[in-house]
């Protein structure tokens, strides 16, 4: 009698576990769009599956497995491009890197694109008392470096570039930190703007004043600079 009563009550289960649950099947379908929210793709796979034993709707169904697929590929889509977009910048400030080791000393060898102040005054142009710009750009144009330096002193030079994510000193080599202070960056956030030394590396002895914000520009200067551009010293105190 009671092996009776426990085919029968198994048989009742199995008999409920087909039948399909509209409730049951409305909260699986949730708690998968809230795992797709969150990402937790493993999670969203879970109740998509509890969503067939629960939904009898196939185009509910359908609408469920695109939802994963296409949010799946999204993120996938937005991790590749991030991780081009960080190679890209280790690159970037890799070249500058080796670019202002090699013309720290010489900047003007640094291009042959080169523009000077005052080229119209004969006797500032003998004296070298002025400033010159010179600048290389790289990836078709995307990117520039520029130095800027004083022409009887070659060596008081300022070597600037833009990378398309936040720079920060220590990707520039070991450094000493300073000052470090807020300004305002887009769409009325604020920016951390860092003034350090480095202290070992190929660019050893030079300072630099970096800026944590995507495409904004990023200064490496000797000390040497700062005498002969009053404008720039007050920008590091700003």
């Amino acid at each position: 009698m009671l092996a009776g009563v426990l085919v029968l009550g198994l048989g009742l289960a199995v008999a409920g576990c087909k039948r399909k649950d509209e409730e049951k099947c409305q909260q699986a379908l949730q708690t998968t769009r809230q795992a797709l929210v969150v990402e937790d793709f493993a999670l969203a796979r879970q109740w998509r599956t509890y969503t067939y034993k629960q939904c009898a709707d196939a185009d509910a169904l359908k609408a469920i497995d695109q939802e994963i697929v296409t949010q799946e590929a999204e993120v996938a889509r937005k991790k590749a491009e991030e991780e081009a977009k960080k190679k890209e910048h280790e690159q970037v400030v890799a070249a500058f890197t080796q670019w202002v080791a090699g013309h720290r000393a010489a900047p003007e060898g640094a291009s042959q694109v080169v523009t000077c102040e005052f080229d119209d005054d004969e006797k500032i142009k003998k004296s070298k008392e002025r400033f010159c710009t010179r600048s290389r750009s790289l990836a078709n144009g995307k990117y520039s470096f520029e130095v800027r330096y004083w022409e009887a002193d070659p060596k008081a030079a300022r070597f600037t570039f833009q990378a398309p994510m936040p720079v920060d000193c220590g990707q520039l080599g070991a450094s000493t930190t300073v000052r470090q202070w807020q300004v305002a960056a887009m769409n009325g956030k604020t920016a951390t703007r860092t003034r350090c030394s480095i202290t070992s590396g190929a660019l050893s002895g030079l300072q630099v004043l970096a800026t944590a914000a995507s495409n904004a520009k990023q200064y490496v200067f000797s000390p040497e600079y700062l005498q002969h551009d009053p404008g720039f010293s007050a920008k590091l105190t700003q």
